[in-house]
């Protein structure tokens, strides 16, 4: 049987934090004093570092909001830019009309006409909008978008053989590709919708 120990007699080991470091019984005055220093200094760079994010979130949003600005006014100028150079031709357009109601010299207002389409591609190209080449050309699926089908043993197969709607590009990117019709080999039936 184990002996008995009285209750009063027996001792509970001292519990020490370990924590890698010895620490006095009692910290002295000076100590404290310096990690009370040592918080406060803690304190005022979280704050700091507070104050440089809230400024740089801020300064981030306004970036934003400042380039999406000038985005819509780059759009808004580049538009009114394009209209600037259309307007002359609207203007020979409606002179074109005008002449055509005083005149019956088809020549002359056929001469407007085209005078006024040349000066239009003229301000398209300018602005780096070009014709999509087509007829005669293999069909390209990247700028061409076929339409129709026309038997013939004229053009081999696969080739452009008339341009139902021009297509376009714009600073070397498709605006909109060319409607076409495509050659296929003769069978007897007739011109076929895509």
């Amino acid at each position: 049987m184990p002996d008995r120990v009285d209750a009063d007699t027996q001792q509970e080991p001292a519990v020490q934090p370990d924590n890698g470091r010895d620490l006095p019984a009692e910290p002295d005055a000076s100590a404290v004093e310096r990690l009370e220093e040592e918080m406060e200094s803690l304190r005022v760079q979280v704050a700091q570092v507070n104050d440089r994010y809230l400024r740089t979130m801020a300064d981030y949003e306004n970036y934003r909001r400042r380039m999406r600005q000038d985005k819509e006014d780059a759009v808004h100028y580049g538009i009114g830019s394009l209209m600037l150079d259309v307007l002359p031709v609207l203007d020979n357009l409606g002179r074109a009309l005008q002449a055509a109601g005083d005149t019956q010299d088809l020549a002359t207002l056929l001469q407007g006409v085209e005078l006024t389409y040349s000066q239009f591609e003229q301000v398209l190209a300018q602005r780096g909008v070009v014709p999509v080449t087509a007829v005669g050309l293999p069909f390209d699926p990247n700028v061409h978008e076929a339409v129709m089908r026309v038997p013939t043993d004229q053009e081999p197969e696969g080739t452009v053989v008339a341009e139902i709607e021009k297509g376009y590009l714009m600073s070397g990117k498709v605006l909109r590709p060319s409607r076409v019709a495509v050659a296929v080999p003769p069978d007897g039936s007739q011109a076929e919708v895509a």
